[in-house]
């Protein structure tokens, strides 16, 4: 399925769009334009209003990729580069080989 036109929304998606770093979920979601808002909403409280630190929450999404055997999930965070919407940081590669391993809840990643 191919992205839609941005161009063709209206400038305050468009510049939700924009503002968080024009990721794949977030511009697949302008399919709906009437859901896009309740759901960019959502997912800036996931990603923004929670207390886990950048790197432990990263490491929770690829070890519950694995869990479920999710690659897209496991692809796009173990090599995501560092992106707005996600405070700037991604997981070291320490913490991606713990997320491969049984024991990945008592691993810990690097600062």
């Amino acid at each position: 399925m191919e992205y839609p036109d941005l161009s063709a929304l209206p400038t305050e998606l468009q510049e939700a769009v924009t503002k968080r770093g024009s990721v794949n979920v977030y511009r697949m979601i302008m399919h709906s334009p009437g859901l896009a808002p309740g759901f960019l909403e959502t997912a800036d409280a996931m990603f923004r209003g929670n207390s886990l630190p950048d790197q432990l929450r990263e490491l929770a999404i690829v070890r519950v990729g694995h869990v479920y055997r999710a690659p897209y999930e496991i692809h796009h965070h173990e090599n995501w580069p560092p992106v707005p919407h996600c405070g700037g940081s991604s997981p070291t590669s320490s913490s991606r080989s713990a997320s491969t391993s049984s024991s990945a809840t008592s691993s810990t990643p690097s600062a």
